[in-house]
């Protein structure tokens, strides 16, 4: 069925097309809370990680991780808007935030640290800082 548009003026039109384009770029928005929640969680993971706890925290520690990337993954996936500044950092972000975890694994590997220091907590949060990174640049677009 074809439907008649209304007819507006010039400044209507304007009107209209930065309503569209603020609304396209707050639902883009989205992707700017999974960045967050990723560093929150690889934080907690990175501070928390097996054997600095023990017990059931030790479980769900280390099951929290692949169940928030699981759930992260189907919720990217049905997002419809996605926003430009994301596409244009989210290669360099997760380079860097994978090299952060290498150091971090390197340094678990070859100090085996078996409670909470500076040093576990300083690298059990550095992976998360692209992350946030990324979060603040797509909130600010």
């Amino acid at each position: 069925m074809v439907r008649e548009k209304d007819n507006i003026d010039v400044q209507g039109a304007l009107t209209e097309i930065k309503r569209l384009e603020r609304e396209v770029r707050l639902r883009g928005h989205w992707i700017g809370w999974l960045w967050f929640m990723m560093g929150v969680v690889i934080a907690a993971f990175g501070v928390l990680a097996p054997p600095v706890t023990t017990g059931w925290l030790q479980y769900v520690v280390t099951l929290a991780v692949p169940v928030l990337g699981i759930f992260a993954l189907f919720f990217a996936a049905r997002q419809q808007v996605v926003s430009r500044v994301n596409q244009w950092i989210q290669y360099p972000v997760t380079w860097i935030f994978c090299g952060f975890v290498l150091v971090d694994v390197i340094f678990r590997l070859s100090m085996h640290p078996d409670h909470l220091s500076i040093w576990v907590v300083i690298l059990g949060v550095l992976p998360a800082i692209p992350c946030w990174y990324a979060a603040w640049r797509v909130w600010r677009s």
